[in-house]
């Protein structure tokens, strides 16, 4: 019986099977996962990158160009263009030390009068250890007192060591630059707040350094002015190097990548880094969510599997036990029917040769009933005739008994004719 024997379900082998290629499918996925997310997320984060170091490069030119605003504005100031003009300086140093106090972020505003080696002297200043320093034709005097306005680079203050940036404006009179004035801006200040307000994924930020490398602002504020970049080779390989390249780089054991932004004109290099584990460990991430998924799908479709193979094969259960009925001689066993796909084709051809073998069985049976009536019929004639044979034996008996007799007779005849014969 199909009951006792041991079987491999086909239900079990091809939920199994499925189950493998999937599993082998999301193993694959999974790696194809991480490794397109990686390479997702790094360029997401280079992208944000990027983006943040136009955003603080935008913020700084304006940063300057409201400064060079200010400055145009204060070399506008009545008292200003006195003190420029060889006029009271006091007046001159009040109104400017109130626009100073007034802003809030400048550390000195002052007004100068042109020398005669091309540069310039401070006559008035808000810092009055300003008055009387000179300001060099080199260091934008020349520039300014030709009627454009000049900015420096970074600086670090002499105060207390933030970076400062000095824009100079010409100051007119009459049509005629007479002097210019002086602003020396907390650019450090707004750098600094620029640079900490930021946070890329985990571990990057931003950070501004002069055109030679030296941090203006950094997220840790003990590093302006006092170290730099050019010091490692990376730093020296990102100098050399386009506005917006891409370098990667070793950074305390740890692999990381930057991008970086530079501002030709004021001598600014904007700069955005970040570890590369922050990418791996996002892909990461990604990836594990897809193999979750992808387990949660596994477990569904072999319970799915599972329960859609039990539903199909059920008939072929009820098939086999047919099939063995019939093996056992159970012609008339029960096969179900009605299916219209594979299965039911196998039912109905399991059915037809159910009912032939019937036919056949019937056939069988009537022949052998017949044949039973036909060997009786044999031995009864078997018998008629070894009766008449018995009969025909006992005449041929006794006939040659009565040969034996007469020629007995005969022979005894025989010998008396010849006695008489020889008494004659």
């Amino acid at each position: 019986m199909i009951a006792n024997k041991r079987i491999r379900s086909l239900r079990i082998t091809l939920s199994v099977s499925i189950a493998a290629i999937i599993t082998a499918l999301t193993a694959v996925v999974g790696i194809l996962a991480y490794s397109s997310s990686y390479k997702s997320v790094s360029g997401v984060y280079l992208d944000q990158m990027k983006n943040t170091n136009a955003t603080i490069a935008r913020q700084i030119a304006s940063f300057y160009e409201d400064m060079e605003k200010e400055a145009k504005l204060v070399a506008g100031l009545d008292a200003v263009r006195s003190a420029a003009a060889g006029g009271a300086a006091e007046a001159a140093a009040a109104s400017v030390s109130a626009v100073a106090a007034e802003m809030g972020h400048y550390q000195d505003i002052f007004v100068a009068t042109a020398d005669d080696r091309g540069g310039a002297r401070i006559v008035a200043a808000s810092l009055a250890s300003s008055a009387g320093a000179s300001i060099g034709a080199a260091d934008g005097a020349s520039v300014a007192l030709s009627g454009s306005v000049w900015s420096s680079a970074a600086f670090p203050s002499p105060r207390d060591g933030s970076a400062l940036v000095r824009i100079l404006a010409p100051v007119k009179r009459d049509g005629r630059v007479v002097g210019l004035v002086g602003v020396d801006a907390d650019f450090g200040r707004f750098a600094q707040a620029l640079v900490s307000s930021v946070k890329i994924g985990q571990t990057g930020y931003p950070y501004v350094t002069d055109s030679s490398g030296v941090f203006i602002a950094h997220p840790t504020a003990e590093n302006v002015f006092k170290l730099g970049i050019a010091d490692y080779d990376w730093g020296k390989a990102a100098l050399a190097s386009p506005s917006g390249t891409v370098l990667d780089y070793t950074w305390q054991g740890k692999e990381k990548f930057l991008s970086f932004q530079r501002d030709e004109r004021r001598g600014i290099l904007v700069f955005s880094s970040i570890y590369v584990s922050d990418a791996k460990a996002d892909a990461i991430s990604t990836a594990v969510l897809i193999l979750i998924a992808s387990v949660v799908l596994i477990v569904v479709a072999v319970l799915g599997i599972n329960w859609f193979m039990g539903s199909r094969l059920k008939p072929l259960v009820a098939a086999a036990k047919a099939a063995d009925g019939l093996a056992a001689g159970e012609l008339d066993v029960a096969i179900p029917r009605g299916r219209r796909d594979e299965i039911g084709l196998l039912l109905e051809s399991l059915g037809s040769m159910a009912a032939r073998l019937r036919e056949v069985v019937a056939s069988v049976k009537s022949g052998a009933d017949n044949l039973g009536v036909g060997s009786q019929e044999i031995s009864s004639a078997s018998q008629a005739l070894s009766s008449g044979s018995t009969e025909q034996a006992s005449s041929a008996e006794e006939i040659s008994s009565t040969i034996e007799e007469i020629a007995s007779a005969t022979r005894q005849n025989a010998d008396a004719a010849a006695a008489t014969e020889a008494l004659a």
